[in-house]
């Protein structure tokens, strides 16, 4: 029977265009964006890890806490991680490293992706392999047994996917691996350490680079060790924990006692499962995206319902004649149903490939962003929603068409004589989508204005240094092993020789540029007494640093040549640290008490200089020091602007100077400082997207609504100005009328904010960056979309004379 219907409504469509192309680019783009929205979640939330027994699968969060307060969170220390693996009383345990390394073997020396794994950690997560296999059990700590697993894709890029590739070998820092082994192509590691990271070359545990002090330092801290385990069976994660927490507790304590690094410091590690450890990051971010996307489908499901609210007016006559022909609601309402279901079902597919396309986008450029977003792709789930979700809009629109047509009066239309006898929707009903509209428009509008500034201003804030027109490069010196004094020789032979060429400033010498300064903290007493400690983010530069990075002197000096030749105890503080040191950051001259040359004594350090604050992206305030000169084989290079300096450029300066000399890292400043506001430029351009889309979908909807209330008064607004209201009057009337709905569209919309806030704060510990200029421009910008709505509709009455008005036909 449906059959006929939809033949019919086919018919029906194809001679108004125009309406089956608003509504049906209105629902594709809104729902392609829900679909995408819902995919994410679907992926992030609900899709189980790609592992056998994942349930089981835990990761071991280690924290640092000093004084029952967290000092350093998710960290391990070497020892600890060893310790945990050789006792731990689980179904299995692996520890790993994550670091890059320089191949020396291959054409152009990439420096690849490598983890440093023990054997169990293929096993556990069910990998499959191409070619080889795993690991051998024998692989573990204390194996020197120089043996390399590589990924399908460095097999493919690097190897050219021979089939010979287990003769093959890998070559890094002097040491040859045998490779045994090719993960499958659909293997998917855990992004354990970075959200985006594929490790491109495995190796055994013993063969990372740390160096033996470490390897013994408990308190040695590192983001970069993860402990990946499989509980036993039925093994409840508190159990594990407090058996994890046993085996390194005490020992901690006793190695750490006496430390002036740490004091009254605890260790303990919390079991988390993987798939939470996993997400966690972008579990916030795609339940924001998610409620922006049903929002603005809301808002668009509004909008189509206008359209077909128009439609069933100018079908009235023909839906009429049926039911006076016999024709039963349930036939009226398939007749609707049919129509609905085709425009629906047309927009769907579309939604589908907008989704598809959408979503490889979102696999291809903001990998590292978002967790697991090699998984995403259309899914069978995405296609399960996608047509509960036309199923469920096309029974939902022909029900409200339906109800608002009244059957019972269909068959009297006939009688009428046409005139004041069309489809009217009551005054409640456009009153309740005026307000629907402003309150979901307003919401989602002060929402993403709030996020978008909080990211503009992090993506658009002076950072207090220069970014561009400088690199920055780290040296690799293979099994070289230089005393400081040939380092230094080094250095200024490198120095001298990058100089020379015509498209480089200046060169320094630098342990780090300030955005990757947070990376090493020490500890500094800032009396003799030593009554106060505070950890401070430790830089060591030459005397021109702070001229090529733009770092600005406030108070004070710089340091001088002769300091940084011969290591004067004499030190920079910033702006922060300053303040610690004393209120009014008057603090040139002063000593500070800091643990210099891998000591644990504190030796005085007079303070010469105070430097500007510089701002990290997303990073709080930070005191930070300048000590002087080391002897690490790193440089920031500052070029004339608008030229550059290549890799292989750079390469020859070393190789004049030593032929072992190779880069590590060799990355612009300006590409380390974009990286760092990535994800907030991604905010940026998604909340500005919404944004429009939102202003544009709502402005056309509160026109519709009011457009078609102020049209239906028109007679009563004729007789208004036939008997002396003005132009002024009429308009006053009208726009006082629809301030009061914008104020009930406001109301609620405040009311959604706060219970929204509320559910993220308590359900993801994120709070929404509200704030009142954001609020003004979302609540503005609907007060101009309800004003133009009226202006542009009371113009075609107001400005003609009032028997324009009064016409009936």
């Amino acid at each position: 029977m449906l059959r006929y219907e939809l033949s019919d409504a086919w018919v029906g469509l194809r001679k108004r265009p125009l309406f089956v192309l608003s509504i049906v680019l209105t629902l594709a783009v809104t729902l392609g964006i829900l679909l995408c929205m819902v995919n994410l979640n679907q992926v992030l939330l609900l899709k189980s890890l790609p592992y056998p027994d994942q349930e089981r699968l835990v990761v071991g969060v280690g924290n640092v806490y000093e004084n029952n307060e967290t000092k350093f969170a998710d960290m391990v220390a070497y020892p600890i991680a060893e310790q945990l693996e050789k006792r731990a009383d689980l179904a299995a345990l692996a520890i790993l490293n994550y670091s890059e390394e320089i191949v020396t073997n291959l054409e152009a020396r990439p420096k690849l992706r490598v983890t440093n794994a023990t054997p169990k950690y293929f096993p556990m997560l069910g990998a499959r392999f191409a070619k080889g296999g795993p690991f051998a059990a024998g692989n573990g700590l204390g194996s020197k047994d120089p043996v390399a697993v590589i990924s399908f894709d460095a097999w493919q890029k690097y190897y050219g996917g021979r089939d010979n590739i287990l003769e093959d070998k890998v070559v890094i820092n002097d040491v040859t691996y045998r490779i045994v082994g090719v993960a499958a192509e659909e293997f998917i590691e855990p992004e354990l350490f970075q959200a985006g990271l594929k490790t491109q070359i495995w190796l055994p545990w013993e063969f990372n680079t740390w160096p033996p002090e470490v390897r013994s330092n408990w308190s040695a801290f590192s983001d970069q060790i993860k402990v990946l385990a499989l509980l036993n069976p039925g093994q409840r994660p508190v159990d594990a924990e407090q058996a994890l927490n046993g085996l390194i507790g005490d020992r901690f304590r006793q190695e750490t006692r006496g430390s002036a690094f740490l004091k009254n410091a605890d260790y303990r590690i919390k079991v988390e499962g993987l798939k939470s450890y996993l997400v966690e990051d972008g579990k916030v971010s795609a339940l924001l995206f998610l409620s922006s996307s049903i929002a603005l489908a809301v808002i668009a499901c509004i909008n189509v319902f206008n359209l077909l609210l128009s439609r069933a007016a100018e079908q009235l006559r023909q839906l009429a004649i049926k039911a006076t022909l016999g024709a039963n609601k349930g036939h009226i309402f398939r007749q609707v149903f049919a129509e609905h279901l085709l425009l629906i079902g047309s927009s769907m597919a579309l939604a589908l490939a907008l989704a598809a396309v959408v979503t490889h986008f979102m696999k291809e450029n903001i990998a590292g962003q978002l967790p697991r977003i090699a998984e995403l792709g259309i899914s069978p789930v995405t296609i399960a929603v996608a047509v509960a979700l036309m199923a469920g809009l096309a029974l939902a629109f022909s029900g409200l068409v339906s109800h608002v047509l009244d059957y019972r009066r269909l068959a009297g239309q006939l009688k009428a004589s046409g005139k004041g006898s069309g489809l009217q929707v009551s005054s409640a009903i456009r009153n309740f989508l005026v307000i629907s509209q402003i309150a979901l428009a307003a919401f989602l509008l002060v929402a993403i204005a709030s996020v978008l500034k909080l990211s503009y201003a992090t993506v658009t804030r002076d950072p207090g240094f220069r970014v561009d027109d400088l690199v920055f490069a780290n040296l690799s010196i293979g099994s070289m092993n230089p005393n400081r004094d040939e380092r230094l020789r080094y250095i200024d032979d490198i120095t001298e020789k990058l100089k020379q060429l015509p498209q480089v400033k200046q060169v320094s010498s630098a342990l780090f540029v300030p955005m990757m300064s947070n990376r090493w903290t020490s500890a500094l007493k800032l009396d003799a007494a030593g009554s106060q400690t505070v950890s401070v983010a430790t830089n060591l530069i030459d005397d021109t640093y702070l001229g090529v990075m733009g770092e600005e002197i406030l108070r004070g000096n710089n340091f001088s040549r002769e300091d940084v030749n011969y290591s004067a105890k004499k030190v920079l503080v910033n702006e922060e640290l300053a303040k610690k040191i004393s209120p009014d950051g008057d603090v040139v001259g002063k000593q500070v008490y800091w643990q210099s040359d891998g000591q644990e004594e504190f030796k005085p350090h007079q303070i010469v200089g105070v430097v500007r604050d510089v701002a990290i992206p997303r990073t709080p305030p930070t005191p930070r020091m300048y000590a002087t000169r080391f002897s690490g084989l790193r440089f920031i290079v500052e070029l004339t602007p608008g030229s550059t300096l290549s890799r292989q450029e750079f390469l020859g300066v070393l190789s004049s100077v030593h032929k072992q000399f190779n880069l590590y890292e060799y990355e612009r400043v300006r590409d380390i400082y974009d990286g760092l506001v990535l994800k907030d430029l991604f905010i940026v351009w998604v909340a500005i997207g919404l944004g429009v889309l939102t202003v544009l979908l709502a402005s056309i909807g509160i026109y519709g609504v009011l457009n078609y209330g102020i049209l239906l008064r028109r007679y009563e607004l004729g007789v208004r100005m036939s008997i002396g209201a003005g132009p002024a009057r009429i308009a006053g009337m009208i726009y006082q009328e629809n301030l009061i709905l914008f104020a009930y569209g406001a109301l609620a919309s405040l009311v959604i904010l706060i219970v929204s806030d509320r559910l993220l704060a308590k359900y993801a510990g994120y709070e929404l960056p509200l704030s009142l200029s954001a609020g003004v421009a979302g609540y503005a910008v609907i007060v101009v979309s309800v004003a133009a709505a009226c202006y542009l509709t009371l113009r075609a009455i107001v400005t003609r004379w009032p028997i324009f008005a009064l016409r009936t036909d």
